[in-house]
């Protein structure tokens, strides 16, 4: 058998590649297998980042896509990546392919696919090794949770014994490969809970991935006037704009929240992270669909539609992000934005969110190309726990003028909160609804009609956001009601008919109730004086 040695010449100039040397044992008639022990790996003149990715064989992987923040490269063919770094740089890190392992931290299932570079580090090898996938993942399930927004420690524990255990209950019943993303805001200007948090996501097996949401974000206490920094989120998450492959979707996670001091901010997108995206995603076949995950909605983020523009070439574009604390689908001609509702509702002031969305999450199924199945997943109750009935006349009991929350001696009267519709209609708050479900209503074991969408504030929320938290004299501002983008409302043939509400969803699931809300018992029970929670 002859052994010889193949060199690989570097090329001058702007197509300095990393020289290489292969050693090939030559056998059969003229084949032969590559010793990738010997692949020579060291940057070209002028690169002062490098590295190699193989997978557990020691097998190079080609087009990899590598960065450092600012420039990202594709590995060549022998997995050889090399970057002139940005010298503030923190982090190179890959956007794992799509028939590759997510490798997770030691300490939970947060993903980890970045490693720090040192201070002062010079000219820098980092290799990374990959793990082959085993088995099919184009069809799997993505769940999206935004905003725990943790603060105190009733916080922690509201999110430790509430929202984790139906978070790991829904991965348990997962039985396609599960991932998590978590759309910012872990914490509330706390950074005393921010690995407490990360644990707790991490604690469910899945690999979990975050953006940076406004709340994570730390002023310089030295210095108010300057920016908020992403350093304590970056410390437990890495790189806050990055990608990754699964299945037939490219993600990719971005930052979009822009301090101009350490207290104004607004969402957006810089023309640096712009350009970074166009070489991110440059490799990678347009075949594929997109899900860009980041904190404030797209229609609030300033420079969105270049972000948007970059990534029309594939498939398709799906958002998914959080920040409002209430929830809505926007769906338009270029992609279909998903506003996913808090974790923490209104600020964990009670067990809703501003537009009277339980606490919870989305459960994404993905197939192929295109989302096959999606549905709201409540804090403490069933799946099947999609909307809630309400009387048009129906009376909730609150404190403080409905139409001048904040007048002199509003809090001292108890006012009416009401729809102010007939005693034949009927709302329903269907919080996941968009134009494409269809709100049914049954008289008497017959169909009636279908609901038609209002747009005003869901009354029984506010009245127990506005009218019981005066009642308590707290901070009422952090539990503002808004209006509800997802209520129905139907006059009925017969009033004093047996309702049923059967609520079709695009994906064909149905759900249905004929139990009306009638009194805020279930939404005021945090707020009681007695209830520490309140000393926030």
């Amino acid at each position: 058998m002859k052994t010889f040695r193949i060199l690989t010449m570097c090329m001058l100039g702007a197509f300095l590649a990393v020289g290489c040397g292969v050693k090939e044992e030559q056998g059969g008639k003229g084949g032969g297998e590559i010793d990738y022990s010997q692949i020579e790996v060291k940057p070209a003149v002028g690169k002062d980042l490098y590295g190699q990715i193989t997978d557990t064989n020691g097998k190079p992987i080609r087009g990899v896509v590598v960065s450092d923040g600012t420039t990202s490269v594709a590995t060549n063919t022998y997995g050889i990546y090399q970057i002139k770094r940005n010298p503030e740089a923190k982090f190179v890190y890959y956007s794992t392919p799509w028939d590759y392992e997510i490798e997770v931290a030691e300490d939970c299932s947060a993903a980890k696919f970045y490693a720090e570079i040192p201070e002062n580090a010079g000219v820098h090898r980092q290799d990374f090794c990959l793990r082959k996938r085993t088995g099919n993942a184009s069809d799997f399930t993505v769940i999206g949770i935004a905003d725990p927004q943790v603060k105190v420690p009733v916080d922690n524990e509201r999110f430790s014994t509430e929202t984790v255990p139906t978070l790991k209950s829904t991965v348990s019943k997962q039985t396609k490969p599960c991932i998590i993303l978590t759309m910012g805001d872990m914490v509330e200007d706390n950074l005393d809970y921010m690995a407490a948090t990360r644990l707790n996501l991490g604690s469910t097996g899945a690999p979990v991935f975050s953006v940076v949401g406004n709340h994570d974000k730390m002023r310089y206490a030295s210095d108010p006037t300057r920016p908020r920094n992403t350093n304590d989120h970056s410390t437990l998450w890495g790189p806050t704009d990055y990608s990754f492959n699964m299945g037939n979707y490219l993600f990719v996670g971005m930052d979009n929240v822009i301090y101009e001091n350490g207290y104004d901010y607004h969402g957006g997108f810089t023309d640096e992270q712009a350009a970074w995206l166009e070489q991110q995603v440059a490799p990678v076949s347009t075949d594929r669909s997109v899900i860009l995950f980041c904190h404030v909605p797209m229609y609030s983020s300033r420079n969105s539609a270049r972000i948007l523009d970059i990534l029309k070439r594939f498939k398709s574009i799906d958002v998914f992000c959080g920040h409002t604390h209430d929830h809505r689908n926007i769906e338009n001609d270029t992609y279909f934005e998903h506003v996913h509702s808090a974790a923490s509702g209104s600020c964990w002031w009670s067990n809703l969110n501003n537009d009277a969305t339980p606490q919870g999450f989305m459960v994404h199924e993905i197939a192929g190309n295109s989302i096959k199945n999606a549905y709201f997943q409540p804090t403490k109750h069933d799946r099947s726990f999609q909307f809630r009935l309400y009387r048009g006349n129906q009376v909730y009991k609150g404190w403080g003028n409905p139409n001048d929350l904040y007048g002199a001696g509003s809090a001292d009267v108890q006012y009416d909160y009401t729809f102010g519709l007939g005693d034949d209609v009927i709302v329903a708050n269907v919080w996941n609804a968009d134009p494409k479900w269809d709100i049914a209503v049954y008289e008497n074991g017959t169909y009636s009609g279908s609901m038609s969408r209002i747009s005003m504030k869901d009354m029984w929320g506010m009245a127990v956001h506005e009218g019981n938290t005066y009642e308590t004299r707290i901070n009422r501002w952090v539990a503002v009601t808004v209006t509800c983008t997802h209520l129905y409302s139907y006059k009925l043939k017969d009033r004093n008919a047996e309702v049923k509400v059967v609520a079709t969803d695009r994906y064909n699931n149905k759900y249905e109730s004929s139990e009306f809300t009638t009194d805020v018992t279930e939404g005021v029970s945090l707020l009681k004086n007695e209830n520490p929670y309140l000393n926030r």
